[in-house]
């Protein structure tokens, strides 16, 4: 039976949870093979997960319909001595993984451009009648041939803590409502979203950065 909340006492399972994705889709008994499909992840990957969190005591085997087997998680809330815990050492790997992964598909993007104009780098500004605070030079006015182009919009703002949870909250929306929308068929794209208390440059309190290849209208690039 789930009970209502587990405190970790093995760093095994401390990993598979701070590891492994999936595991939201076992609060209630499921097959792996149902969660591939919803999750969009190969079969064979969601088994190997299963199989390490079955090992760790994070999940557990309910029942058998129909040659499938159902899991489900041990506990609906896990607790973990902050004493087990990495130090932010894994957190710290992500990020470096996150801006290598970014680097290389930005330097992609960069060659396909140079492709399509060898000569010139093209900086754009709009237009006149857009404000100036809205706009930074981006390489993008020209039509990349590139399927999912490199790019990268952050923007440091002033916010109440109410403004900055809600907004932060309406992202996460959108990347979940297009997580759902999204076909296997289709090609993998990342979006990375991040937010924290501070200033991205002592020198401008507030600013914007845009390093992109993707050509959008002018007044997305307010929003």
């Amino acid at each position: 039976m789930q009970q209502a909340e587990w405190i970790v006492t093995t760093s095994q399972a401390a990993t598979v949870l701070r590891d492994i994705s999936i595991l939201a889709y076992f609060l209630e008994p499921s097959s792996p093979s149902d969660v591939a499909k919803s999750c969009k992840m190969p079969a064979n990957l969601v088994h190997h997960h299963v199989k390490r969190a079955l090992e760790a005591g994070v999940l557990m085997e309910v029942k058998r319909e129909s040659r499938k087997v159902f899991y489900q998680l041990t506990a609906r809330v896990f607790k973990v001595p902050r004493d087990m815990l990495d130090n932010g050492d894994a957190e710290l790997e992500d990020m470096k993984s996150l801006s290598l992964a970014f680097t290389a598909a930005y330097a992609r993007s960069d060659q396909i451009a140079g492709h399509l104009d060898p000569e010139y780098r093209i900086y754009g500004f709009g237009d006149a009648s857009s404000d100036p605070r809205d706009l930074q030079p981006t390489f993008s006015d020209y039509e990349s041939n590139e399927s999912h182009p490199a790019h990268l919009h952050a923007r440091t703002l002033r916010l109440t803590p109410a403004g900055y949870k809600a907004l932060a909250g309406q992202i996460s929306k959108l990347l979940l409502e297009a997580e759902r929308d999204s076909k296997s068929e289709s090609d993998l794209c990342s979006f990375a979203f991040l937010a924290w208390n501070g200033a991205m440059r002592e020198v401008l309190s507030e600013s914007q950065t845009i390093n992109s290849y993707l050509t959008l209208p002018n007044d997305h690039a307010a929003q």
